[in-house]
């Protein structure tokens, strides 16, 4: 048996996921899914028993009905061809087959480069347009953009996207770099050792970033900082040597 925590109306419910034969143990009257009706049990084409959360049956444009099924792991459109099988849903299968035709859509992309407009002009993230670009068609689309967006797979689209942008107005990887480098240089010829170390502490957040924040690559020389770090410790002895000849001539 497996336990899934959902969300239902608001509310955290548990379900329990059984194989046929731990059903039958616990004289469980289930229905083939297709068949089955609200809270009933309905079991899968590959013999897991489950209760259904929702169903709700459609009419398009040409007459033609067809049915959604909501169960615990996941959602299901009913046809007269369509099977349902529990394990690839366990397993993220079917979600990760989803998420990246999900992606490959139009809609997607177009709700991911808004986003990236939106973070870019500094003004808080309007969700609500966001949801009307991505799925105008649901019944909160800010909700349903709100949880495209938390999908591991749009993160990295958004990073990607950011990347491209900031990469279009000439800002890179190296070119952070070497902007932080120049400032520690320009502090160095001012013998200003209190900004050159602001520069190298923002050089060391820069270098260890969180893998899926990180801007630069791995195999970045470290020896960058170090040179940097000598070039601190030797303009804080000139300082203190400078220090001490005038405080012996004043004394003089």
């Amino acid at each position: 048996m497996v336990v899934l925590t959902k969300r239902c109306n608001k509310v955290l419910r548990k379900f329990n996921i059984y194989t046929r034969s731990e059903a039958d143990k616990k004289n469980i009257k289930y229905t083939y899914w297709k068949d089955c009706e609200i809270d009933q049990w309905a079991i899968s084409d590959d013999d897991f028993v489950f209760e259904l959360i929702y169903r709700k049956t459609y009419t398009d444009k040409n007459s033609r009905t067809k049915t959604n099924y909501r169960f615990p792991f996941g959602d299901k459109w009913g046809s007269s061809k369509a099977v349902l099988n529990y394990k690839p849903y366990a397993t993220g299968e079917i979600s990760n087959n989803w998420m990246a035709k999900e992606a490959g859509k139009t809609r997607t992309k177009n709700a991911v480069n808004t986003y990236v407009a939106m973070m870019m002009s500094k003004k808080p993230i309007d969700y609500a347009l966001l949801g009307d670009i991505y799925r105008p068609d649901q019944k909160i689309p800010e909700a349903t953009v709100r949880r495209l967006f938390k999908q591991e797979k749009i993160k990295n689209m958004v990073e990607e996207k950011t990347k491209e942008v900031l990469a279009g107005k000439g800002i890179t990887k190296d070119w952070v770099l070497q902007t932080i480098v120049d400032a520690v240089e320009i502090a160095r010829h001012k013998h200003d050792a209190g900004n050159m170390l602001k520069a190298a502490d923002n050089l060391a957040d820069y270098l260890e970033m969180k893998p899926s924040r990180k801007i630069i690559t791995d195999t970045l020389e470290i020896d960058v900082s170090k040179q940097i770090e000598d070039q601190i410790a030797n303009e804080e002895q000139r300082l203190l040597v400078s220090r001490t000849e005038n405080t012996q001539e004043g004394s003089a």
